[in-house]
């Protein structure tokens, strides 16, 4: 399974791409590009609601009360488009700019400061906390965050809680959020995917090429081979409802 996240090699943050079991997004308030104004919100009947004072130039739907904006930073040097987040008012949560951000999703943001570290901060800006050896960070579901880290080079998966303790240990080559108490995770490439619980046991053994988060009518698509990739779908006791057959399944 293809997933994406925060790194500070990279420096990129993004939700997980087959695991988007985030909060809705706010729809009442829909953010729009204009040729004058730069990114403007305006509601159902496309009347603007909200036309932030400072030049915005990229914007997302409001989640949990918050968008991510990208805005001018004319002081920087090296970041000349910083990244932060705005309220339904227009005001910044925030005077800190960022290098990159997620949206919220559990009341918690993951960002990155120019030359900083993947850092947790809730809807008011303030921080909760930061991990100085992670390499790579997922939204948190369910309380829990996928966390990478990396010891001479090789790079494990595990799992931290919203206090930024470690609840289980990296011992993953990859893994993606929760949902419904199960996730795909990977500890070597020829067993290939699993799901575990939140101990880290696998209760769904590895056996899949690609493995996606259950959905909340507990089933979740899933590929086996290589080469020739066939799709199916699976109940939460890792039984196929329906067989692995087919070319392509897309989970919403």
């Amino acid at each position: 399974m293809k997933l994406y996240y925060l790194s500070i090699i990279i420096l990129v943050i993004c939700l997980l791409s087959s695991c988007h079991k985030t909060n809705e997004a706010d729809t009442s308030i829909i953010p729009v590009k204009t040729k004058e104004n730069g990114w403007i919100f305006i509601d159902s009947k496309g009347e603007t609601v909200l036309k932030p004072e400072q030049h915005i130039y990229e914007a997302t739907f409001f989640y949990e009360g918050c968008s991510r904006v990208e805005i001018a930073d004319e002081t920087s040097l090296t970041l000349p488009r910083p990244t932060t987040f705005i309220d339904k008012k227009g005001e910044f949560i925030t005077n800190k700019k960022y290098k990159y951000a997620s949206i919220f999703n559990e009341g918690i943001a993951w960002v990155v400061e120019e030359n900083g570290y993947p850092t947790a901060i809730n809807a008011k800006g303030e921080t909760l906390f930061s991990l100085k050896t992670c390499e790579k960070a997922g939204i948190f579901t369910e309380g829990l965050a996928p966390v990478c880290f990396a010891e001479d080079g090789i790079q494990t998966w595990g799992y931290v809680n919203d206090k930024g303790k470690t609840v289980i240990p990296p011992a993953f080559l990859n893994c993606s959020g929760f949902f419904g108490n199960l996730a795909p995770a990977v500890k070597d490439e020829a067993s290939g995917w699993g799901y575990i619980d939140k101990k880290g046991e696998f209760t769904i053994q590895p056996q899949f090429s690609e493995a996606n988060c259950f959905d909340n009518n507990g089933l979740a698509v899933v590929a086996i081979g290589d080469s020739n990739k066939k799709y199916g779908i699976i109940d939460r006791k890792g039984k196929y409802v329906v067989s692995p057959q087919y070319d392509l399944i897309k989970p919403d």
